[in-house]
């Protein structure tokens, strides 16, 4: 993280008493809070209206945190939350003029809303999932609407735009996967967005809710999915991970390379940016002490 907008980096951590710390790039510790929990997810970087220091917001089970760059809370902050955290919170930046809304969900199957001064947003309708949920709800933009995705723990949706009303109505018996996240779409005009059921079909999903597939491969339910453009020339590939095996799909749903781990994987495949623009799919394997760094040629 960085503490000031032209400042140097420095890392946040945590530990198992649930102290947070910040330590600078000279590996000395700054400063140590003490936290009501562990948190759950990672914290974000932010910048508050008219300041040039960060400020890093997270959530434990019970509490909504933001702490500033010097190490004190917020005014208004730590936020007790009326109900137990169920998944980390996801932060909707419009940038701007517009403010800031922080939205998570809680035990009580409803998605909250939050305004960054930690207050709840009274013209929020709190969109309920009757199965509940355990993951952040995902944000995107396509044209000039926003999209809001929640999954539910057995894989129903609910997706509203920012004011919480509802946009998108699927199939009762559409399910996806809850491992992964959803996509714009940049490959084809099947639909607006991507993403996959549990056996590893790409579903396209249109404004209306309605879906078409498609079909790469047979995957388990605990796949891992990315739709990420690796070379970057304006072409997004299609990428699994199952069974100790990865592979790369082209546009045409041609496979391009595979490649098996010999050891079973502690951190499944997820893509990171280089300094110079290029990305990769990098992955880890615990049993195996290696880290692993995939180009799109493999």
């Amino acid at each position: 993280v960085s503490v000031s907008r032209k400042g140097t980096k420095s890392v946040l951590g945590c530990d198992l008493a649930n102290h947070l710390y910040l330590v600078d790039s000279a590996g000395t510790i700054v400063w140590k809070v003490l936290l009501s929990g562990k948190p759950i997810g990672l914290p974000r970087e932010i910048y508050l209206k008219g300041s040039d220091s960060s400020c890093f917001l997270l959530n434990t089970e019970n509490q909504l945190i933001l702490i500033c760059s010097d190490g004190k809370y917020a005014p208004g902050y730590p936020v007790n939350l009326p109900f137990r955290t169920a998944a980390p919170f996801s932060l909707y930046n419009p940038g701007k003029a517009k403010e800031m809304r922080i939205f998570i969900p809680l035990a009580d199957k409803k998605v909250h809303a939050f305004g960054i001064d930690g207050k709840p947003i009274l013209t929020w309708p709190d969109p309920i999932m009757n199965e509940g949920t355990s993951q952040a709800v995902q944000l995107l933009h396509s044209g000039n609407k926003d999209f809001i995705f929640c999954t539910g723990k057995n894989g129903h949706l609910l997706v509203c735009d920012r004011k919480g009303k509802r946009l998108m109505r699927s199939a009762l018996n559409l399910r996806i996967s809850i491992n992964n996240s959803f996509y714009v779409n940049k490959t084809n005009r099947k639909g607006l967005f991507l993403t996959t059921d549990p056996t590893g079909k790409i579903l396209y999903f249109q404004e209306s809710g309605r879906t078409s597939e498609a079909t790469f491969n047979i995957f388990s339910n605990n796949h891992t999915f990315l739709y990420e453009d690796l070379n970057n020339d304006g072409t997004y590939e299609f990428i699994f991970y199952d069974r100790n095996k990865l592979y790369i799909y082209n546009k045409f749903y041609k496979l391009i390379y595979s490649y098996t781990f010999r050891r079973d994987l502690s951190v499944t495949p997820f893509i990171i940016d280089l300094p110079g623009g290029e990305k990769r799919i990098a992955a880890v394997s615990g049993p195996a002490n290696e880290i692993y760094l995939f180009g799109i040629n493999g």
